[in-house]
């Protein structure tokens, strides 16, 4: 499964254009998930070098920062399960 459509990936470039002085904050817009474990990442922004901005939840907390895109592409669990998209996700952060 593709982590963004290219509507979602549109949409974060949008808000990072947007926000180049970094002070305005955007809805999330996406829901990005672990499913073997913990990890959950909602995502607001997308720059150019495919750094995206949003809130990381690793199970320890929930703070916001910047994640590479590709580190999110790249991971494997043990049992050889990638981060997924929620495909269900109504728009409230948990």
């Amino acid at each position: 499964m593709r982590l963004l459509t290219p509507e979602l990936e549109d949409t974060l470039r949008s808000n990072s254009k947007a926000n180049k002085n970094g002070d305005k904050s955007f809805p999330f817009v996406v829901k990005l998930f672990n499913p073997y474990g913990s990890g959950t990442w909602y995502l607001s922004e997308l720059d150019d070098n495919d750094i995206a901005f949003g809130r990381c939840d690793l199970g320890h907390g929930a703070e916001l920062g910047y994640i590479s895109l590709q580190e999110l592409k790249d991971y494997r669990s043990p049992l050889g399960l990638g981060i997924e998209r929620d495909l269900y996700w109504d728009g409230e952060v948990q």
